[in-house]
């Protein structure tokens, strides 16, 4: 069996670039996949559309591995779905549609708040309409609306005044104008929820992050994500976490409502805040989670027996089985 593994090569060391794979996160997985057997052909999916298209013709692959992130705009994660589905390939993950709902935060908030899951209160901000909610309480979270990874996202991210949202804001939108997403910070606990359609019962187990640095706010930024302190990076992982059991069953219930509400082919990730009172808040949902070794998923499939090959492999075989692939 040929399998195309799809992604967007890092080609600088910068923040908006956060989310592609450095060479050395191309080699860790494809060192992984190489324990399985299948002919696994590297494709890296970026530039000119064309070039895309050429470059998974000439794989002549019988499914598509998909961690193709995109490179701009907010329609980025969803282009590559589309160029599948165009040249009727099979491929893991999530459609279209799904991309290009989940990258836009706000709108997901929204359509899952109609489902009844708790998310933050607040507004999409653009160029055009700057002016905030009177009813926000502070301190207030502002964001990219259509970034992952940390991107965007920093102490002074957080503001505790309105004078320090309009300022953040303004300097933020120089940079991400197609949009902001300013919400209430939820103080509480950094959860995520991650799922293996191929595992039984599907969620895994929950994982928590603490933060060991010093920072007035435990919210996972982009340095907390990537920048190493002292040679470490500076969170805890912890997996399974210590929760009631009222927590627990309020966390997977609500991940659970989540990926049925928008439904995430084969593997994926939601991410929450736990709020003191033990009600979790919607944050993110990530159907193109890392599968990296110290990565959630990952950590959550180790915790259940399952290595990283066999991990990709249940991705695999997931996708195999809606497309109705026999693997060989």
């Amino acid at each position: 069996m040929r399998i195309a593994f799809a992604y967007n090569e890092q080609r600088e060391t910068t923040e908006e670039q956060a989310e592609l794979f450095t060479r050395e996160d191309l080699d860790t997985l494809l060192e992984a996949f190489w324990k399985l057997p299948y002919e696994i052909l590297p494709v890296e999916v970026s530039g000119p559309i064309e070039e895309t298209i050429r470059g998974l013709l000439d794989a002549r692959p019988d499914l598509v591995f998909n961690v193709a992130e995109g490179t701009e705009g907010g329609m980025r994660e969803a282009l590559y779905p589309a160029i599948y589905q165009m040249l009727h390939l099979p491929f893991t993950g999530g459609g279209s549609a799904l991309l290009l709902v989940d990258l836009n935060k706000r709108l997901s908030e929204k359509l899952l708040a109609v489902h009844g899951i708790r998310v933050p209160a607040g507004a999409l901000v653009t160029p055009a309409k700057k002016d905030l909610p009177d009813d926000l309480n502070y301190p207030l979270l502002v964001k990219p609306n259509f970034e992952g990874s940390g991107i965007g996202i920093h102490q002074d991210s957080i503001v505790r005044t309105p004078a320090e949202a309009e300022e953040r804001i303004a300097r933020m939108l120089e940079r991400f104008p197609e949009g902001l997403a300013v919400e209430e910070f939820i103080a509480g606990r950094e959860l995520t929820v991650p799922m293996l359609e191929a595992w039984p019962g599907r969620l895994l187990d929950i994982v928590e992050y603490t933060f060991t640095d010093e920072g007035a706010y435990n919210v996972f930024n982009y340095e907390r994500k990537k920048v190493h302190v002292n040679g470490r990076l500076p969170f805890e992982v912890h997996c399974p976490p210590e929760l009631t059991s009222a927590e627990r069953q309020a966390v997977l219930d609500a991940a659970r409502t989540v990926f049925r509400t928008m439904p995430c082919h084969d593997l994926g990730r939601v991410d929450f805040r736990l709020r003191e009172d033990g009600i979790p808040f919607f944050l993110e949902l990530n159907p193109l989670p890392r599968l990296l070794p110290d990565a959630a998923m990952a950590i959550a499939a180790g915790s259940k027996g399952v290595e990283l090959p066999e991990m990709l492999d249940m991705i695999i075989t997931s996708a195999a089985r809606r497309y109705h692939i026999t693997l060989q």
